[in-house]
Formats: C-alpha cells, sequence, structure tokens
C-alpha cells in the first residue's frame, strides 16, 4: 500500500524562519513528516507521531552548496528540500543541536535573505511604478472606454496586486530586522512559536489576491470570447428601440446597399453592457431617400445615422461620463461643441453645419449622443432624442 500523501500551501512565507521550524515540527507530532518542499507546497507523508526536529538554515546555491549539504548530513541533518535560500533541515532522533550556536553567525545567514527580498523588493517596486504609469495611461487615452468597455478594471486589479506584493515584502523586511535584532541580543530561534497567526494573516491576504487575480482572468478571458465570438455587426431589429433610430426621423427610406445585400458595415445595432453603464445602445444607419434630392440638388438624398445611448450607473457618474464623452469629440478635427440651454434636459451640447447635427445630452444619469447628416431639423431630432428617455 502507498504511503498517504498531504500537499499543504505554504501560507507561511519564507522569511518566517521560526514559525516554519514550529509548523513543521507540530505537523510531525499530529503524524505528518515532511519530505518535500518547493517555493509555494510542501508535501507531508503520514507517519507515527513523534516529536521532530526541523532547523531551518539560509544561504546561497554556490560551488559550495553540495559540500554543506554534506557537513549536515554528517552532522545528523537529513536536507528536505529549499524554498530560495532557505534550506529546511529534519534532524534524526538524537540530534537536538543547534545547527548555528554563535549569535553571530546566525544573524549574518538571515541577512542574506534579507538582501536577497530588499533586492527583489526594489525590483518589483520600478516593475510596479512602470505597469501603474502604463495602466493609468491607457484609462486617458480613451476615457470613455473605462466606462463602456470597464477598461478600469484591468489597472486597477493591477495595481491592487502590485500593492499587495511590495506590502507583503515590507513585511517581510520588517521582520527579518526584528529577527535580526533579537538574535545580536543573544537569542537563538523561538521553536514555540504560535504560528498561527501569522499564517491566518498571510493566508487572507494571500488568498484575497489569488481570488482577485482569479475573478479577474475570468472575467478578461469572458469579455475576450465573448468579442472575438459575437457578430461585429448585428442586424438592425424590426422594432422601437431605446435610442433614436431612422424610422424615427424619415419615413420611407432604403438601407444602403453592397454587392446587392444591405451594407452591414453601414447599418448595424448592438447592445452592450458593462460594470459602469448597464446598459450601451449604438445604433449606425446610413440610407437613400427614393424621389428626394438634397437642398443643393447635389444627388439623391442620401441621410446617415449615428445613434448612441448610455445608461449609466449613477447620476455623478453620468455627468462625468458626459463631460469624457465630450471631449472624446471635440477638437481641431471634429470641431467644437457649445452648450445650448434646452428645457427638458440636464445638459446639451451641440455643434452643427447646413446638412449636420452632432449633439450630446443628458438626462439625469441617462447620456446620448447623435450624429446626424441629413435636412432635417436639429430640433426635432433633440425632441426625438428626450422621446426615448425612460420615465
Amino acid at each position: 500500500m502507498k504511503n498517504k500523501l498531504k500537499k499543504k500551501f505554504l501560507w507561511v512565507e519564507s522569511w518566517y524562519i521560526e514559525e516554519q521550524e514550529a509548523w513543521f515540527s507540530k505537523m510531525a507530532l499530529e503524524g505528518w513528516r515532511l519530505i518535500n518542499i518547493g517555493h509555494f507546497f510542501a508535501t507531508f507523508e503520514k507517519s507515527e507521531p513523534a516529536k521532530v526536529n526541523y532547523r531551518c538554515d539560509i544561504f546561497k546555491v554556490n560551488d559550495q552548496y553540495y559540500n554543506r549539504i554534506d557537513f549536515y548530513k554528517q552532522a545528523g541533518w537529513e536536507h528536505i528540500g529549499s524554498r530560495g535560500f532557505v534550506q529546511i533541515f529534519r534532524g534524526s532522533d538524537d540530534v537536538t543541536s543547534e545547527i548555528h550556536t554563535d549569535a553571530s553567525e546566525l544573524a549574518e545567514t538571515v541577512s542574506i535573505l534579507k538582501r536577497d527580498i530588499t533586492k527583489r523588493f526594489w525590483m518589483v517596486l520600478f516593475l510596479s511604478i512602470i505597469i501603474i504609469i502604463l495602466q493609468m495611461s491607457t484609462l486617458f487615452i480613451d476615457p470613455v472606454d473605462n466606462y463602456v468597455e470597464d477598461n478600469f478594471i484591468d489597472a486597477a486589479v493591477m495595481i491592487l496586486i502590485y500593492v499587495s506584493v511590495c506590502f507583503n515584502m515590507i513585511t517581510g523586511m520588517l521582520h527579518l530586522s526584528k529577527l535580526m535584532k533579537k538574535i545580536k541580543a543573544g537569542h537563538l530561534f523561538d521553536r514555540k512559536l504560535d504560528y498561527k497567526k501569522k499564517m491566518k494573516r498571510s493566508k487572507m491576504i494571500g488568498s484575497g489576491t489569488i481570488a482577485l487575480a482569479t475573478i479577474w482572468l475570468i472575467y478578461t478571458v469572458g469579455n475576450t470570447i465573448m468579442y472575438i465570438t459575437q457578430e461585429r455587426f448585428p442586424e438592425i431589429p424590426n422594432k422601437e428601440l431605446p435610442i433614436v433610430h431612422m424610422s424615427n426621423i424619415i419615413d420611407n427610406f432604403e438601407y444602403a446597399t453592397r454587392n446587392g445585400e444591405i451594407d452591414r458595415r453601414a447599418n448595424y445595432y448592438t447592445e452592450q453592457s458593462s460594470i459602469l453603464v448597464p446598459n450601451y445602445y449604438e445604433l449606425e444607419e446610413q440610407v437613400l431617400v427614393s424621389n428626394t434630392m438634397w437642398d443643393d440638388k447635389s444627388g439623391v438624398y442620401r441621410p446617415s445615422l449615428n445613434s448612441y445611448g448610455y445608461e449609466i450607473r449613477s447620476e455623478w457618474l453620468a455627468k462625468a461620463f458626459t463631460q469624457s464623452l465630450k471631449d472624446k469629440y471635440t477638437g481641431n478635427y471634429y470641431g467644437f461643441y457649445e452648450q445650448q440651454f434646452h428645457s427638458e434636459f440636464d445638459e446639451l451640447w451641440l455643434r452643427k453645419t447646413d446638412t449636420k447635427s452632432d449633439f450630446i445630452v443628458r438626462k439625469g444619469r441617462f447620456v446620448y449622443r447623435v450624429v446626424y447628416r441629413g435636412m432635417e431639423s436639429t430640433d426635432d431630432i433633440i425632441d426625438l432624442t428626450f422621446a426615448k428617455v425612460p420615465n
């Protein structure tokens, strides 16, 4: 019969030297003998409950590595494995001595681990700053996408993960500093420490970070799959829509065609949702009105419509979103919006030419943007937009 094995996640970080030794010894008393260890997991084998001494030493993997392992073996210590620089040893039944009896020598070994963690901390901090700057910069490239595409989630999750990692490493450096101070004061390691408190805290922080990263990954993968599999230009449904559409403006028309079929790139309707925008509608229409000419007689009348509707999570967010929407489509290329008064809307921003109307309106937490190229009255289209605001 194969021996029963138990694999446990190492919620105790490598720099908690005393706590690790206390935990391994406690597991042995409960009938679980440590047989292997890595960076993240420890493997225990079912055995008879016994008092077993475990010791942690700290040294680098270099040319003298295996010589030191052999030296400890001759002294009665079995090398179980390592977690970076932290080497785990198990003593035989008759071995009760310390690996290090000199305080200065023991403090020097702890300083090796502290220097390693400090070095890694500065590397992680530098990388964190770069990533956070890059993530934050993406939020300003297209602030509207922060609302409708949830782009802010990526930045927030990355910041939280790196803050958690940095905080954990700072905790480790402070712990090792206190440990070195205690050693230099003449105190050796305490194997009777209550490791459960630190393990519980580490488990809470680690579990929270892992859960956050997992949820974010699932959400990102789900959105990616949805984006890849969804139809890019869905057909416009034959029903009343929650945003202004061409049927509200013109009675009789034909959709623009390509190769004898309706041009889906120019005529489509989509409905989406995000955390901050529970409902987002987008419509594009290009049509032909038979027996009608442009006012300047330049050709057959071909009006077009881009219509967008946004149901924002709150009115406060809607105000900020309206500003972001206005900023996105304002400039030398697009032209500049001018604020207009409207008795029904809380905000109305308009720019227009003889044949083009482009306006952004907000009523409470509902925001609409309409771009219409045609001869119909802008005021009429604004009124039609107000009719779409839910009661």
